[in-house]
């Protein structure tokens, strides 16, 4: 454990935002540090202080990587660099809120000991900003940048996960009501909501597809609370995806997609618990 600690301190104090040079920022060793940091905050022994370190520097260097969406030169090898280190951070990130359960609800808490990040909602909400950033199609055509099918799909992931722990947080909330007079929908819900359904037709991935089908249907099928299992029906967001036009598009991409397929299969059952509500 001593050593784990002692790794990551050595690992992260590469990440300070303190100490972002900018001809270092982009280094090449810092891609191969990820890669060990996305293993080393899935393992049950990682302290707690260590474990917010790992989301806290690893997410300000998200915000740090700054890609040209216009570069048309493919061989740019720096602007590859970019987009494969904040991928291989949301892949971090989104191993950590993932697998770590135990370790976010602290993190959510509302503690005034430094701790509590995931409650810090200027921090959310900008972690969730970036991540719906990087999941859209931005540059235009030709563009090396729009968006990398890498790191759309690891910011898709960050998403559901993010989106799971928010719904097992609400599972462990025995004092939320389990009928249909829901409370409004938190913003980073509705932001999350509107960022994973925006331009889905676009969208020619299929496992991007699949991954923003299943924010939007954890959004829409929501844990019962306390000791209850089970899930039911959010008709706050039902309604929402009705009003803002999304169930049409969710028609249309089920049209478009062969019966068999995932995208059709999750489209069709979205649809058909929004027709219920609506």
């Amino acid at each position: 454990v001593h050593a784990l600690s002692s790794a990551c301190s050595l690992f992260l104090s590469l990440f300070d935002p303190k100490n972002q040079e900018q001809q270092e920022r982009y280094s090449s060793e810092k891609l191969y540090i990820l890669m060990l940091l996305r293993l080393i905050i899935l393992q049950p022994h990682l302290k707690e202080e260590m474990y917010q370190r790992i989301l806290e520097n690893i997410s300000q260097f998200i915000s740090m990587i700054e890609i040209d969406a216009n570069t048309t030169d493919r061989n740019h090898q720096l602007e590859k660099r970019k987009i494969s280190l904040r991928s291989m951070s949301w892949c971090v990130i989104s191993n950590g809120i993932g697998k770590q359960y135990s370790m976010c609800k602290m993190l959510l808490s509302s503690k005034d000991d430094g701790m509590g990040i995931l409650n810090d909602v200027a921090f959310v909400q900008n972690l969730v900003d970036l991540a719906i950033m990087d999941t859209s199609k931005v540059g235009g055509e030709g563009s090396m940048n729009m968006n990398s099918v890498e790191m759309r799909r690891c910011a898709c992931a960050f998403l559901y996960n993010f989106i799971l722990l928010m719904s097992l947080q609400v599972q462990d909330d025995s004092s939320i009501s389990n009928d249909n007079d829901a409370p409004a929908i938190p913003e980073v819900v509705v932001t999350i909501l509107c960022g994973a359904a925006e331009g889905l037709m676009e969208d020619k991935d299929s496992l991007c597809l699949m991954r923003r089908l299943l924010v939007i249907g954890k959004i829409l099928m929501k844990n019962k609370s306390g000791n209850e299992n089970g899930t039911i029906v959010n008709s706050n967001v039902a309604t929402l995806l009705a009003d803002i036009g999304y169930l049409d598009t969710l028609i249309s991409l089920k049209a478009e997609n062969t019966k068999t397929s995932k995208t059709h299969l999750l489209a069709e059952e979205i649809v058909n618990v929004i027709n219920v509500v609506v």
